[in-house]
């Protein structure tokens, strides 16, 4: 039996079993002109998932941040949450108890996001995420934890079109819920493809348009998420945010942009700022 030992004296160092230590990948930590790196780090955290727990894993995302080394650690608990879920034989009810708060939930997101994205048939999608969602019980936060993370797992499953995922949201008792999930999916699945910034700068006319075709309703909560998508991108560089706005296709949208960064400083709570 392999014994699994964390040396807590390195910071950024877990010695996993008779292996070379897993050592935090320092060329993910530097911001470059292109944004942040994010994806750079799924395989750390994935491992420290697999070979250590989520609770390792999570404690570590968390330290990042609290440190200052990175801004924010909302998409590192998504690779946990995925991870987590796999190890787990995509046991949703064991992995959902199992994932740690923090990191504005990401773990739940991606425990959810990982479920729906593995299942072939989404015919009875909408009746099969309820059930599971209402067994959690009646407590408010595990039920948007699961509702939300359900949009996130809509969305990121290629074969349902927008229109039709947020449809599927409309079974729940809170649509809302289940619509910022997808929202968020729509703005993060660019983030996540770590582009360059030219590339970024194009596809930003393309993340709302459209959104605001068949539910203008939610456009507000989209402009949100681009400018989410976009203080992740920067670093939460309030400047550099609010350049990458302007290409937005409207003034009116721009505007936006610009103005919900103070909302977004304010429910992430960056490390830097």
């Amino acid at each position: 039996m392999q014994v699994i030992s964390v040396n807590l004296s390195s910071p950024g160092i877990f010695k996993i079993s008779m292996d070379n230590p897993l050592e935090l990948p320092q060329e993910c930590l530097h911001k470059t002109k292109d944004g942040y790196k994010w994806s750079c780090f799924r395989d750390y955290f994935e491992t420290l998932t697999s070979k250590l727990s989520v609770n390792a894993a999570m404690a570590e995302a968390i330290r990042l941040k609290n440190e200052g080394a990175t801004s924010d650690c909302h998409l590192f608990a998504h690779y946990i949450g995925e991870d987590l879920l796999e190890n787990d034989n995509f046991d949703l009810g064991k992995s959902f108890s199992t994932c740690v708060a923090g990191c504005t939930d990401g773990c739940f997101h991606g425990v959810m996001e990982r479920y729906i994205r593995n299942k072939a048939d989404l015919s009875d999608i909408a009746s099969v995420m309820k059930n599971v969602c209402d067994s959690l019980g009646t407590s408010p936060i595990q039920k948007y934890r699961c509702v939300h993370g359900v949009g996130h797992g809509l969305f990121a499953h290629n074969y349902l079109s927008l229109k039709h995922a947020l449809n599927v949201c409309k079974v729940f008792d809170r649509p809302l819920d289940c619509y910022g999930g997808i929202l968020m999916e729509n703005m993060d699945q660019y983030i996540e493809l770590d582009l360059d910034e030219n590339s970024l700068r194009k596809i930003i006319p393309q993340v709302c348009a459209e959104l605001e075709s068949i539910e203008p309703n939610l456009l507000p909560t989209c402009l949100y998420d681009i400018t989410l998508g976009l203080m992740d991108y920067t670093g939460y560089d309030i400047k550099h945010t609010e350049e990458i706005c302007e290409e937005l296709p409207q003034q009116e949208h721009i505007r936006s942009c610009k103005a919900y960064i103070p909302q977004v400083i304010f429910d992430q709570q960056p490390s830097n700022i």
